[in-house]
């Protein structure tokens, strides 16, 4: 697929890169958003990260039909509002709060696994969950006058959707190709995005059609990054990797924008990527069936073809 596969500890590379090139796409879909509506992005990300993804699986001789089509919907759904609600934060508040905010979705797997799939939840992770909420609001950094933010909001909803996003993709189990799956949510993605785009549409220039080319070139290269770390390497550390795009974004927020992350953001974060560092580490699994609902997300057996 790649041809990184003969380096010592392919499956890090790979979630390495992934991790890059969500820094890279979060900065250009920053950049872009200054002069386009985020929806609109959303849209176009969406249908050249089709053309690629399916082109791999007409290649592969995938079905773009079969399986559990009740649910992947939904993963289309709540993957395609998690992604709205996520660019939408992006162009409104600091890339690097933004991306924080996003990584409090193992906190949401957790408390969807106690509700919706009647998973006991340890003791311990109630603390846990504590922990990571005080840290959003060391991120959004409420006031009197304004307790939270529309952006804050949205970016706390892409955690939530994205969540609900992992209790549907292991729902749907190992007999699913993930590139079916991508499929869907692309697809969510798109169809969510017209209705909000069509009241402020604009027809691109030729600068914003590159960086929305670059966008969705990169994206679907970060899944397939993403879903060739997840066959190679254990989940568990694939995820924490996974963090790291909080530093890529923060770095990018910096680097392109001048965004500095205050020290509140810096607590907030630490706060909360430690809560989800002591959910995904094989060593603090206090239930093992809570940290498969979003670590099991690639059927491994689909995508060794």
């Amino acid at each position: 697929m790649l041809k990184l596969d003969h380096f010592k500890n392919p499956g890090i590379i790979y979630s390495l890169l992934n991790a890059l090139l969500l820094g890279v796409i979060g900065a250009l879909a920053k950049k872009v958003s200054f002069t386009m509506p985020s929806s609109e992005i959303v849209f176009f990300r969406g249908v050249f990260s089709l053309v690629i993804i399916a082109s791999v699986m007409i290649y592969r001789h995938d079905s773009f039909v079969a399986g559990d089509k009740k649910m992947l919907i939904t993963r289309g759904i709540f993957g395609g509002l998690g992604l709205l609600t996520f660019f939408y934060t992006i162009s409104k508040m600091k890339l690097g709060d933004a991306s924080i905010l996003l990584q409090m979705a193992p906190v949401f797997v957790i408390l969807f696994a106690r509700v919706f799939l009647k998973e006991p939840i340890p003791k311990s992770f109630y603390l846990i969950i504590l922990l990571a909420l005080t840290g959003a609001i060391f991120v959004i950094k409420p006031t009197f006058e304004n307790l939270i933010s529309f952006p804050a909001i949205t970016g706390i909803s892409s955690a939530v959707f994205a969540a609900a996003a992992y209790i549907s993709i292991r729902k749907l189990g190992i007999h699913h190709s993930p590139f079916l799956i991508t499929c869907y949510f692309i697809g969510g993605s798109i169809l969510f995005s017209i209705p909000l785009m069509i009241p402020a549409f604009k027809i691109p220039t030729l600068s914003e059609i590159l960086y929305l080319l670059m966008i969705g070139v990169f994206s679907a290269f970060g899944q397939i990054c993403l879903t060739r770390a997840y066959q190679l390497e254990k989940a568990g550390i694939v995820s924490i990797i996974g963090f790291s795009a909080v530093i890529h974004h923060g770095l990018w927020g910096y680097l392109a924008f001048g965004e500095l992350l205050d020290v509140y953001s810096i607590i907030g974060g630490t706060l909360i990527l430690a809560c989800c560092t002591y959910i995904m580490v094989p060593s603090t699994f206090a239930h093992k069936k809570i940290v498969r609902l979003f670590t099991n997300n690639f059927p491994m057996d689909s995508i060794n073809k």
